[in-house]
């Protein structure tokens, strides 16, 4: 299986320095990573925050957050959505803002397991 990212490989051979995984594993990881230049990081796909935005919007009957997934969907970050959306006071923007990622986030970790 190839390395996505440098933090993965990072992580991958510091886990088997501490013993986490089996001796060998990163050097195989490695072998099988064809290109030398990775991101820093793998960022989530947009569609998928943009349609767990949507089950929200639904499940709570929001419009601010059908509004903010049709502006992410058309490219715009989270920032300038909810501008386009009317949310101008900066705590509930800070709220909406962790609400919306950390159960993104939540669900993509359960998805996984």
């Amino acid at each position: 299986m190839p390395f996505r990212s440098k933090a993965q490989r990072r992580f991958m051979f510091a886990a088997e320095a501490e013993g986490k995984l089996p001796k060998g594993t990163a050097k195989r990881w490695a072998s099988h990573t064809k290109t030398k230049r990775l991101p820093e990081r793998v960022r989530r796909k947009r569609a998928e925050f943009v349609v767990y935005l949507l089950k929200q919007a639904q499940r709570m009957n929001s419009p601010v957050l059908y509004k903010t997934a049709a502006a992410i969907s058309n490219g715009t970050n989270l920032t300038d959505a909810m501008d386009n959306a009317g949310v101008a006071d900066l705590s509930r923007r800070i709220k909406l803002a962790v609400t919306l990622l950390y159960g993104f986030l939540d669900e993509q970790a359960q998805q996984t397991q």
